[in-house]
């Protein structure tokens, strides 16, 4: 943190105090500092509570909205633990551009950049402070384990000599199980296991003396367990996989992640490469919740960790760390997912003008609170007016609340119309960019449409106005236009022509601005397809498949789809030698549906844990039998099927 004169300073620059109100000035400067603390410590709820209260008492005073160092550095703190990182990023660049000599932030900027797939960004930064003599000797190391990190992917051989390369560990440094375990996955990477092994061993050793929180046994061990399943010892990997696996229940990010994983054939990716990407359910603050661990050869860790990132999924759902087996996809999704997140656009630039997030529920993973943002809007519409920019923090938490199941009857999406209209207002008075208007536009437009106050129609039109417009302005973001579009067409109570054309007229604006092998613009087709079909138009769903070149014979535009009858897949299938350890898992198997319903050319695509199940998996899925889609009316073969298959011990 500041020291308390700098921070003076600030407070008063930022609310017009004057010199009679240090005493306030130093007890925001010890909130600040508990709510890191608290951060540090993972009590979300108080750290919540306190950031909450601390917009409240700084907005009271505030005469002319401007974006606050004191609230950015504590925004970007909570948003890089919590989420989204992506809104850490502009918060930390106007911190380390105002103050940079706050050498921590820089840090923290660089591991932003990491957390947002921004890979380049984050070895020049990492690489840069590495170097740089003005840094402390823990900062550099610091920077140098972060730089290793970023290229293990690509440079596995410079990643090792980076860690080589470290300053020395003082006394108090707790952190040389985690170099020790960068460089072992560098090893590992490169092909040298003997040497990995080595360096595990040292890492477990040096794990003893790390944080609890640090989860530094579960992860050394389930490294650990990696080498021996690649040197082909079962045993061993068992036993040492049991350290944080044993009678772990798997949740389903494993699904969502799945519809982001690169495709095989695209630049680099072939059909046999394999990445473990480890997953940590409490990572240090401001470090990456999910990393590389091996990667069948260099080069390619990189397009899954970005999948990893961009989907806001994949965490464990119990213990402290997993690892995941990886593979590309042999056929693409329609529900492939972008990182960019319209209410949080808005956010990001309502930070820029004083209008931080309040009323925010840490202990529900950040969501609003109804209740919550209906009060804190009440206050706020009191104190500043109907039209003013602090209203926008609570109507987006309306908005998103209700979105998130509030909306379940007729008053409800009334209230979810009311509020998604007067949000575009207050976005329009407030002067935003007008990527920032178009977007609320179209959700108060779809919002009316949802209620039943708005005639599709006429929507229609307004809507088709609306795409047409951010076609014509270069600085729309063709992903939050995406993420918002997707959204919508997954609605219910929104009628499929209406769906239809909202996607269709988004799909003319992608056609016009993206390749023909964009995943966002193929997700756009699938969808629409898949809507045409509904709606039984399968001239026009066949039409257009044909136009965007998609192929024929995917499963997921079988028309009826597959339907599973049968397998044969039951409690003694489960392997023997994980009884005793406890160990379940979830596997992603993915297949060709055969014209009489077999499957061929199965393959494991996401394996949680690695190694443990997937030959299990690909044995029971030789038993599965559909209902062969159709095509024209007559049974087809078809490809790109998935199936879920949930390891439980054999009592469960």
């Amino acid at each position: 943190m500041r020291n308390m004169a700098i921070a003076g300073l600030l407070f008063t620059a930022i609310v017009g105090t004057t010199p009679a109100s240090a005493v306030a000035v130093s007890r925001d400067e010890e909130v600040s500092k508990t709510i890191t603390t608290a951060l540090a410590e993972r009590n979300w709820r108080k750290a919540g509570e306190l950031l909450n209260a601390l917009v409240e008492a700084r907005l009271a005073n505030t005469k002319n909205p401007a974006s606050d160092p004191v609230l950015d550095r504590l925004f970007a703190e909570f948003f890089l633990v919590l989420g989204p990182a992506d809104a850490a990023l502009p918060l930390l660049e106007r911190t380390v551009t105002s103050f940079p000599r706050e050498t921590r932030y820089i840090l923290l900027l660089a591991k932003a950049r990491e957390m947002t797939a921004d890979f380049t960004g984050a070895e020049r930064d990492y690489r840069s402070l590495a170097l740089d003599p003005k840094m402390s000797a823990a900062e550099r190391r610091s920077a140098g384990i972060g730089l290793a990190r970023v290229l293990l992917a690509n440079k596995p051989d410079e990643a090792a000599d980076t860690i080589a390369k470290l300053p020395s560990a003082g006394k108090d440094t707790q952190d040389v199980w985690e170099a020790e375990l960068i460089a072992a996955r560098a090893a590992g990477i490169a092909g040298r296991r003997d040497e990995a092994a080595a360096r595990l061993e040292r890492a477990w050793i040096a794990a003893a003396d790390a944080r609890v929180e640090e989860a530094a046994p579960g992860r050394v061990a389930a490294d650990r367990a990696v080498i021996a399943a690649l040197s082909g010892d079962r045993a061993r990997f068992i036993s040492l996989s049991a350290v944080d696996r044993s009678d772990r229940y798997a949740n389903d990010g494993q699904q969502m992640l799945r519809a982001n994983l690169p495709a095989c054939g695209t630049p680099g990716i072939r059909e046999q490469d394999f990445v473990i990407l480890e997953f940590l359910k409490h990572p240090k603050p401001g470090d990456p919740s999910a990393g590389i661990v091996y990667a069948s050869r260099p080069g390619i860790a990189h397009a899954f960790l970005t999948a990893a990132l961009r989907t806001r999924g994949p965490t464990i759902g119990s213990g402290q760390v997993a690892h995941w087996g990886l593979r590309c996809t042999s056929s693409p999704s329609a529900n492939f997912t972008v990182a960019d997140d319209p209410a949080e656009s808005a956010i990001v630039w309502l930070m820029s003008k004083g209008a931080y997030p309040a009323g925010f529920s840490p202990e529900f993973g950040n969501r609003p609170d109804p209740g919550t943002a209906a009060r804190l809007l009440g206050e706020r519409e009191a104190r500043f007016g109907p039209d003013s920019i602090f209203l926008a923090p609570a109507l987006l938490g309306l908005n998103t609340a209700l979105m998130m199941g509030g909306a379940n009857d007729s008053d409800g999406r009334r209230r979810m119309a009311e509020y998604a209209a007067k949000t575009a207002h207050v976005m329009n008075k407030a002067g935003a960019p007008v990527h920032i208007q178009i977007m609320f536009d179209l959700m108060k437009i779809v919002s009316e449409v949802f209620a039943e106050i708005k005639r599709p129609a006429l929507a229609q039109v307004e809507l088709s106005d609306r795409i047409a417009l951010a076609s014509r302005d270069p600085r729309i973001s063709l992903d939050l236009l995406y993420a918002l579009v997707r959204q919508v067409s997954d609605w219910p109570n929104l009628t499929t022509e209406f769906k239809s054309g909202l996607l269709q007229d988004s799909l003319s604006l992608f056609e016009a601005k993206t390749p023909a092998d964009d995943r966002r613009r193929i997700g756009l087709v699938l969808r629409l397809i898949q809507l045409r079909q509904e709606s039984g138009d399968t001239d026009g769903a066949d039409e257009l498949r044909k136009r965007a070149g998609v192929q024929p014979d995917l499963c997921i535009l079988a028309s009826p789809r597959p339907r599973l009858v049968s397998s044969n897949i039951v409690s003694d299938d489960y392997p023997e030698d994980l009884i005793l350890p406890a160990l379940v898992g979830l596997d992603l198997v993915e297949f060709r549906i055969a014209g009489d319903g077999g499957t061929t050319d199965r393959r494991v695509v996401v394996a949680d844990p690695p190694f443990a199940f997937e030959e299990a998996t690909l044995s029971g899925a030789a038993t599965i039998r559909y209902e062969p889609g159709r095509v024209g009316g007559r049974p087809s073969a078809c490809t790109g099927q998935v199936q879920v298959i949930r390891w439980q011990l054999p009592d469960q």
